[in-house]
């Protein structure tokens, strides 16, 4: 047979579990707190490692806009340039036409030296030539009788046969100096007047 309890037992009883209770109480307060806490750390982790990840696809995003900026501009100035050389092109062919058109182009002969000079009769006034012909007899004469200064190739001593063809008192002259200055003696829209009074005397 058990023996009975005594209300010593009892209130000892009572005690032991009055004093337990508040200690599992805060096991399990303190087991909540360390939970909590290692989740907050986790998802502080999470978000951390997710706003990285966005930093670094902003600096890939940065250069790619970056790289096409600069392909895309490059594109445009080689583009530009391109227009640029075969408009300068375009305008270099044309003025060659235009200039090649203008040397090549037979015209009158308005002065009598110049006639001689070409072979012409001197009163010949039908007598017509290009302006490269001109150029080129010229140049042929200078090199056939030795006229070039042999210190400055561009200078050329006049003789007997082309003094005729420059102004009186004239005794050398340039290359640059010739071409500009037999246009003188072929008819074009700045002499047409002296070729109209040379036609007519």
């Amino acid at each position: 047979m058990s023996e009975p309890t005594t209300s010593t037992d009892t209130t000892a009883a009572a005690a032991a579990t009055a004093a337990g209770a508040p200690s599992k109480r805060g096991a399990r307060q303190k087991h909540d707190v360390a939970y909590h806490t290692a989740k907050a750390a986790e998802q502080f982790k999470k978000l951390t490692d997710s706003v990285r990840e966005i930093e670094k696809m902003q600096k890939k995003l940065n250069t790619s806009v970056r790289r096409f900026d600069e392909s895309y501009l490059s594109k445009i100035g080689l583009a530009a340039k391109r227009e640029s050389e075969r408009r300068a092109a375009k305008r270099m062919r044309r003025s060659a036409t235009s200039a090649n058109c203008t040397f090549m182009k037979l015209t009158r002969i308005t002065t009598p030296e110049m006639r001689v000079f070409m072979g012409f009769e001197p009163n010949d006034t039908t007598a017509m030539v290009a302006q490269r012909s001109i150029q080129i007899k010229f140049y042929d004469y200078v090199r056939k009788n030795g006229l070039q200064d042999p210190n400055n190739k561009k200078r050329i001593r006049l003789d007997d046969t082309l003094k005729p063809i420059f102004p009186e008192g004239t005794k050398e002259t340039t290359t640059t100096d010739f071409n500009r200055y037999s246009w003188k003696h072929l008819q074009t829209s700045k002499n047409a007047g002296v070729v109209t009074a040379a036609t007519a005397a």
